[in-house]
């Protein structure tokens, strides 16, 4: 296995499109809070619980892609057979009450990003990523606990 743990240098595309990426979150929990007609609740609930599971699926395929790169062994199997999960929690918040989904969906990003900063700091990511991954976790569980409390409210 190459050690990852020298490659500091965030790439500006990388940046960019995970932050672009998080805007939907951000619009979907901040629409939730706006007075109707624009939009409805159902619309900004649905497609903030959609986005966030399309979100864990990418980020699944992400830790798969990873896999592929591994020499042959069990970290890579288990890797392979975690890289799975947070596809299965997005596809099940999607098939639960509205509360339990943000909640599975909340628990995953938090589940994920901390694999990824695991992984980091063994050296098997680069460190730019864990940076770049705690910063869109937390603009996606800050936008999914304002989801969450528009809910309860």
């Amino acid at each position: 296995m190459v050690s990852l743990a020298g490659t500091d240098r965030m790439p500006m595309v990388a940046a960019l499109l995970g932050f672009a990426g998080a805007l939907p979150f951000v619009f979907f929990a901040g629409a939730l809070w706006l007075p109707p007609p624009f939009p409805s609740v159902p619309f900004a609930f649905s497609g903030g619980l959609v986005y966030g599971a399309v979100i864990l699926s990418f980020l699944g395929g992400i830790r798969w892609g990873t896999a592929l790169g591994m020499g042959e062994g069990e970290h890579r199997s288990m890797t392979f057979a975690v890289s799975v999960l947070p596809a299965l929690a997005g596809w099940v918040a999607l098939a639960l009450p509205p509360l339990l989904g943000v909640g599975l969906l909340i628990a995953s990003f938090l589940l994920q990003a901390q694999w990824d900063v695991i992984s980091v700091e063994q050296g098997r990511l680069p460190a730019w990523f864990g940076k770049l991954r705690m910063l869109l976790t937390a603009a996606a569980v800050l936008s999914l606990l304002a989801m969450l409390l528009r809910l309860v409210i």
